[in-house]
């Protein structure tokens, strides 16, 4: 039974925003990077956007994440109000294997927890928590 780690858990969230009109134009460039794989140009990129929405937030979150800037991470995750938020369960996910990588099992836990069981990392979440609990 293979254990379940942050390396074979993490999988970059998709670009899941098309574009829209060339107002747009710095957010297309920052997802452009991202898309890509182009984490550090994508970090930059959405850093440079103002007013910071929650979309901005995730995705720079999550190129701070592939960077491995768990800190910068959960910082710009925690200016998200999660509960109203579109990616709230990818939120908890992320977050949770932030935590893990950082070896704070309870806080991996309080986040798998919060993860709605209509939610596609649900199944993972569960066994995440099951081998925790071990």
């Amino acid at each position: 039974n293979e254990q379940l780690t942050f390396n074979n858990l993490y999988k970059p969230y998709p670009n899941i925003l098309q574009k829209r009109s060339e107002k747009l134009t710095q957010l297309n460039d920052a997802l452009e990077a991202y898309s890509i794989g182009n984490y550090e140009k994508a970090y930059i990129k959405f850093a440079e956007i103002n007013p910071k929405s929650d979309t901005v937030l995730f995705y720079k979150g999550l190129c701070a994440i592939s960077l491995e800037k768990y800190d910068e991470a959960l910082t710009d995750f925690n200016q998200i109000e999660t509960e109203k938020s579109a990616f709230k369960n990818q939120l908890y996910w992320y977050q949770a294997l932030i935590f893990l990588q950082k070896g704070q099992k309870e806080n991996v836990k309080i986040n798998l927890q919060k993860i709605d069981p209509k939610s596609k990392n649900y199944d993972l979440a569960r066994q995440l928590a099951d081998q925790l609990s071990d």
